[in-house]
């Protein structure tokens, strides 16, 4: 799902230049030990969504984006929740999607909404 994500990120970049700056974030996933002591070291955060656009919308309606991406059954850590609460107490467009339709329509949100 985040591959289909990316792809439609990828694709509508020449349409919505700003896109460029929607990033995923590399925070779950299989690690070694080591290799996730050494992530923590970097500053690497619990917590933080799977894909961030860490600037104003087009419209001025939000001040960022985050979204979460889950499979069906997966559900939304303590930390995850803090930061969407903390996100969108701070003006960022929030949502937890289960399908990349549902991330590409919180996208369309974010550009498209007028305050």
């Amino acid at each position: 799902m985040h591959r289909a994500c990316a792809d439609w990120v990828f694709a509508h970049e020449g349409i919505y230049p700003f896109l460029r700056w929607l990033m995923h974030v590399p925070n779950g996933g299989l690690r070694s030990r080591g290799e996730a002591g050494r992530m923590r070291a970097m500053g690497v955060r619990k917590g933080v969504v799977d894909w961030i656009l860490p600037f104003p919308s087009p419209t001025g309606r939000y001040t960022g984006l985050a979204i979460e991406v889950k499979s069906n059954r997966g559900t939304v850590s303590d930390e995850q929740q803090d930061f969407l609460d903390d996100a969108a107490a701070a003006g960022w467009l929030t949502a937890v999607v289960r399908s990349s339709d549902e991330f590409v329509k919180a996208v369309e949100q974010w550009i498209r909404v007028r305050p």
